[in-house]
């Protein structure tokens, strides 16, 4: 065996007793192969095209923003939530995520779209239209826990992440979402005019904070 195949056949043997050592510590100690997430401060003020910015308020559980705008005679609430574990990520899914299954009739039905940015839901509540996505760390938007997870074993699971992910930099698996609930009052328009209002908000908003999103 020559010198190079000597030093290939090392270093092969040193990555692959990482990468064992690594998926054997996720297992047996996960947490410790999951890094705290870094704190992400949310911007006070957001471009929206076409709209004014009125204020924002922060939000603490889970951390968030929520952003007011104005345009002529319509008034825009934006929602901003920063999920960074699976469980809770998984709840908020559940709660506020497309339900294929759901029995749920008239306004309040939800109903599921999908456009450049990815997928989103629609309804009807209290008198106001909700648009509702989870923007993803990597991938489109994503409004069903199986889509999130798609997502990520599609974008996760790269050559580029394995050498930051045996450093314990990143996780084997980014389960953090950025939650954005946008909504309108109806007042005197009927809800195929206020989603398509939310709808072309969101293409930008989505835009906006898939450049931001925050480095784990």
């Amino acid at each position: 065996m020559s010198p190079r195949q000597s030093l290939r056949l090392i270093l092969l043997i040193t990555v692959c007793a990482g990468v064992l050592g690594a998926l054997g510590k996720s297992i047996l100690a996960p947490a410790a192969m999951n890094p705290p997430s870094k704190p992400f401060n949310f911007p006070v003020t957001v471009p929206l095209a076409g709209w004014q910015p009125s204020q924002s308020t922060p939000a603490s559980d889970p951390l968030g923003r929520t952003y007011h705008y104005r345009n002529s005679n319509q008034e825009l609430k934006l929602e901003m939530y920063y999920v960074t574990d699976a469980d809770t990520n998984e709840k908020y899914f559940r709660q506020f995520g497309f339900q294929p299954t759901a029995t749920s009739t008239g306004l309040n039905q939800r109903v599921q779209r999908q456009n450049q940015s990815g997928y989103y839901s629609l309804s009807v509540e209290d008198n106001s239209a909700y648009l509702r996505a989870c923007i993803n760390p990597s991938g489109q938007s994503t409004t069903t826990h199986e889509q999130f997870m798609h997502n990520r074993y599609t974008n996760d699971f790269k050559i580029d992440r394995i050498l930051p992910w045996l450093m314990g930099q990143v996780t084997l698996r980014d389960h953090r979402c950025l939650w954005a609930h946008l909504s309108i009052p109806l007042d005197q328009q009927s809800p195929k005019m206020a989603y398509q209002t939310l709808e072309t908000a969101w293409t930008p908003w989505h835009t906006w904070w898939h450049h931001k999103f925050p480095q784990q």
